[in-house]
């Protein structure tokens, strides 16, 4: 019988008994007597018990009557409490959001600044930010936002383009003068490379925009 009992009428229940009267129970409810009643017998049908006593001029709980009403003001105002402690959590923008980013220019020169000024906007929110390039899986949930460079490999998650950046290969005329001058991607392979955490290198030919990936050896 427990699934004919709704929140409606149990609410209508506790307000007819504040209110002492279906008259006024139906006013602050703004339905009709009818109404109130109806949903009083359905929720004695309901529970199987008589809660509320009825005669031409007054009404008074049964002991059973009693007892409900007893138990669903106190449950009814600790739900009422969590909805204002939800709505005014909601109303303050607070918690944790995990970014993780690659280091270097993006880390440092681009996501740094941009965290820096949200959590100055946004005091109450903890930011962990963890620099490191490996591989995350989003569906699990261990970050909220990654940033990185090149394509978009899963195409079901959803990215923003934040900026370009111009990537190039460069050598100190010391270094040049001891080892020669690599004149074709593949020399690359000979020659000690800052690599950091990618040992291949995608190059873009700027006459024929072909690319050329090249495995490079050195220090990261």
């Amino acid at each position: 019988m427990k699934k004919d009992i709704n929140y409606a009428d149990i609410n209508s229940f506790l307000i007819l008994v504040e209110e002492g009267s279906f008259t006024k129970a139906a006013n602050k409810l703004m339905c009709s007597r009818s109404q109130i009643s109806k949903q009083l017998s359905q929720l004695e049908a309901g529970l199987g018990v008589s809660l509320l006593v009825r005669t031409t001029r007054t009404q008074h709980l049964t002991p059973s009557g009693e007892l409900f009403y007893d138990k669903c003001k106190k449950a009814f105002e600790r739900i009422e409490h969590a909805i204002d402690i939800t709505s005014d959590t909601a109303s303050h923008t607070s918690g944790e959001i995990r970014i993780n980013c690659v280091g270097g220019y993006i880390g440092e020169n681009v996501i740094g600044p941009m965290v820096t000024d949200f959590m100055q906007k946004y005091p109450q929110i903890n930011v962990v930010l963890d620099f490191s390039s490996r591989r995350v899986d989003l569906v699990a949930g261990e970050f909220d936002f990654v940033f990185r460079m090149g394509d978009l490999t899963d195409s079901s998650l959803i990215a923003r383009k934040l900026t370009e950046l111009t990537i190039g290969i460069y050598a100190s005329p010391e270094y040049i003068k001891k080892h020669g001058e690599p004149l074709n991607p593949k020399d690359l392979i000979n020659h000690k490379c800052i690599a950091g955490s990618l040992n291949t290198w995608t190059l873009l030919s700027e006459h024929t925009n072909e690319k050329q990936e090249v495995i490079v050896q050195g220090d990261s």
